[in-house]
């Protein structure tokens, strides 16, 4: 995202009238959340300083701080003395107005330690897609196929068993955490969400995200 990033962490680029975080924020108001927690790493005093305690969005915010950035599972780590009980995490550069209750009702009833909040996608393909035997004799030419695919949305339900799969200051990715968690023989759920997602990805999404939040999001 730079050089958008040099002087503002990514949660903070404007979305509309105000910061990325700002709406994840909220949202979770809206959705009866009143407690929030904010993982910060690199520039995290900017944030700090712009939601204080949350007041101003009539939910209780606190902050986890880390001296480097320790990848979304390493972060997550940092929050474990501050959580008690089930919890919604959620991406810090995902909008999205989907309802919190059916996926916390849903996780309830598959005693999950994990939820994976979980949308739809489609990508077409610029090129025809050729499939052959193993000789190499082609069984069919499909002319730029749509590639469809069920992908993390970036909002979690979790269980505060999930910290004991990630090392004090481990720089891990969310996927390697929740495949920890699977393999380990824990139950891990995936609820598909019909909801609208924006997410802020690179620069290209960043851009693309701002046309389209007025007309798509822009009464979250």
């Amino acid at each position: 995202m730079r050089p958008f990033t040099l002087f503002l962490p990514k949660p903070m680029l404007p979305m509309g009238d105000r910061p990325i975080l700002s709406h994840v924020i909220s949202w979770a108001a809206k959705e009866g959340m009143t407690e929030v927690v904010i993982a910060t790493a690199y520039l995290g005093k900017i944030i700090e300083d712009f939601f204080n305690d949350g007041s101003d969005y009539e939910v209780k915010i606190t902050y986890a701080r880390s001296k480097r950035p320790l990848s979304s599972g390493g972060q997550l780590k940092t929050v474990e003395g501050l959580v008690d009980g089930t919890f919604v995490l959620s991406y810090s550069d995902i909008i999205t107005d989907t309802p919190i209750d059916p996926v916390l009702r849903f996780h309830s009833e598959k005693r999950a330690k994990v939820t994976i909040v979980a949308r739809r996608i489609e990508i077409p393909l610029r090129f025809g897609e050729l499939k052959t035997d193993v000789d190499g004799e082609l069984l069919s030419w499909e002319e730029k196929p749509v590639i469809r695919s069920l992908i993390n949305a970036g909002i979690f339900v979790m269980e505060p068993e999930v910290f004991k799969f990630i090392k004090e200051g481990e720089v891990i990715s969310m996927d390697e955490v929740v495949r920890r968690i699977a393999g380990d023989g824990l139950p891990v759920y995936v609820y598909e969400s019909k909801s609208t997602f924006v997410d802020v990805a690179d620069q290209e999404s960043y851009e693309k995200a701002n046309e389209e939040f007025g007309k798509v999001l822009g009464n979250v």
